[in-house]
């Protein structure tokens, strides 16, 4: 899991106190106020932790493939990576802390050209799972018969067998493969150009 967090602490030093109960009122900026009751010792001192209620929650985003950019209400904040395990197309939750309780507007992009957003509702002090899946062009497949076929690749099993989402998902047998090809970046764009011009992206 990655994660996108501020962190912050602080202290001081109260003297000269009268001995007996007192009622502390705390402030921080940003945060709610805090009330602690203490009991002070006339010969010895106190010491007091106070944690105060986060206004921040989180959002986790998981996104369906890996290698997606993720922003935040237009801040980039990273990009997703390879659930542990090897899961081909789904990513590790991404968790970013230190939101403002209220709407945001989570946004994914891949570099061969997909996007895809989703308005969040977040809450003070949880974190709110969101899951993005978009369908990215990255394999290129060449048939024994002289066909090509371009899709995201969604499966291959150690037979050799391939499952392609073009975007529906088909599955090749070894058999029937030639090929399978990684796009690059600028081949999926000018493919997915084509693709929006009326043409084809299969030969």
């Amino acid at each position: 899991m990655t994660r996108s967090t501020p962190v912050a602490a602080t202290g001081c030093v109260l003297q000269n106190l009268p001995a007996g109960r007192q009622e502390l009122k705390l402030y921080s900026w940003g945060y709610p106020s805090a009330k602690k009751a203490i009991v002070v010792d006339d010969i010895r001192g106190q010491e007091l932790h106070v944690t105060f209620p986060s206004p921040f929650g989180g959002i986790a985003v998981t996104t369906i493939p890996p290698g997606c950019e993720i922003e935040i209400d237009g801040l980039v904040k990273g990009k997703s990576v390879t659930a542990e395990g090897g899961n081909l197309i789904q990513a590790a939750p991404f968790v970013v802390d230190g939101l403002r309780e209220g709407n945001h507007v989570v946004k994914v992009s891949h570099p061969n050209g997909s996007s895809a957003q989703q308005a969040v509702v977040v809450t003070a002090g949880k974190t709110v799972a969101v899951a993005l899946r978009l369908w990215v062009m990255d394999t290129r497949l060449r048939l024994v018969d002289g066909t090509v076929k371009h899709g995201m690749l969604m499966s291959r099993n150690e037979m050799g067998d391939v499952v392609l989402a073009e975007p529906k998902a088909n599955r090749y047998l070894k058999e029937e493969i030639a090929k399978v090809e990684t796009l690059t970046a600028e081949e999926a764009q000018a493919l997915l150009k084509a693709r929006a011009e009326g043409g084809s992206a299969d030969e």
